[in-house]
């Protein structure tokens, strides 16, 4: 028998279903990851569109740490100046 407080909280979390694991699957994303552990729907998108602008601005940076790495050879090749390299390098990593 349930209790009328199980009743009456539809955003309670659920259990796992049998056969279900909480660990990730080999290759998972962080954000099917969070898709398994958050009740709601709302939040899940909300979760997964955070997880995604986080790997954005990781992998923004570490494209502009590479940039920084280039000789001029490399920069003339790409179309880029050393000045170029300058401003973009010293841009915040959430900045486009």
């Amino acid at each position: 028998m349930t209790s009328s407080r199980e009743t009456t909280n539809p955003g309670r979390h659920e259990p796992l279903s049998a056969g279900m694991s909480a660990k990730p699957v080999a290759g998972a994303s962080a954000s099917s990851v969070l898709l398994l552990a958050l009740p709601n729907r709302g939040i899940r998108a909300v979760a997964v569109q955070l997880v995604e602008l986080m790997l954005d601005w990781r992998e923004r940076r570490r494209q502009r740490r590479r940039l920084a790495t280039m000789d001029e050879h490399m920069l003339r090749d790409i179309g880029l100046s050393t000045a170029d390299v300058e401003h973009e390098v010293h841009k915040p990593f959430w900045r486009l």
